[in-house]
């Protein structure tokens, strides 16, 4: 019996072996091996292919299904939109990506109003879009990344928490550079100015 339970176990591994091997691979495949046609629609993405995650490359293996049912000038803005992508660095790529949950996250009303917006400014001449740009760049003299936060508000419920403060005065436009950085360093005398007693 123990003959027997022992065949049957052999058996059961040497037909196990075979079926595994006759399993379809569960990856997508390398650029190798997509089709011609896969290749052809998928052309602008050659370079980022193999390196692609998993995930990315059935999305975009569905996207070569579907591309034969598209109109013409779908499936050129869509090749288009691909070769910008391959164009982008990976730090642009992954900008894209957070924007695109961002958008995602808001609103449909509001979505629809940036996507308006978009919409306006493609239709600007390259002078404007230029322009626009160009105003909206940091001012030359300014430091890139430098935030200049303004100085705090004292309110009501701030003047009742600190006994003996000064009034404060009417909230005015927050003090900008050097005002903000003069507002909140200590204040030390110094000698008095000439001329003054």
């Amino acid at each position: 019996m123990a003959k027997g339970i022992c065949a049957a176990i052999a058996l059961a591994l040497a037909l196990a072996g075979p079926a595994q091997a006759a399993l379809p691979e569960l990856r997508p495949p390398k650029w190798a091996d997509l089709t011609t046609q896969q290749q052809m629609v998928l052309a602008p993405l050659v370079g980022d292919w193999d390196d692609m995650e998993d995930a990315r490359r059935r999305k975009w293996l569905g996207v070569a299904a579907r591309f034969h049912t598209m109109s013409p000038e779908e499936q050129q803005r869509l090749q288009g939109r691909m070769r910008d992508w391959a164009r982008l660095t990976p730090e642009q790529r992954l900008k894209a990506r957070q924007r695109y949950r961002e958008l995602q996250a808001i609103p449909p009303e509001q979505r629809e109003a940036v996507k308006q917006k978009w919409q306006e400014y493609e239709s600007l001449s390259e002078d404007e879009k230029q322009r626009l740009k160009e105003a909206a760049s940091p001012k030359a003299g300014a430091k890139p990344g430098l935030i200049t936060a303004p100085a705090p508000l004292v309110t009501p419920a701030r003047k009742a928490e600190a006994p003996g403060a000064a009034t404060p005065a009417l909230p005015g436009p927050a003090p900008t550079g050097a005002e903000a950085r003069a507002e909140t360093r200590p204040s030390i005398p110094g000698p008095p100015a000439s001329g003054n007693p």
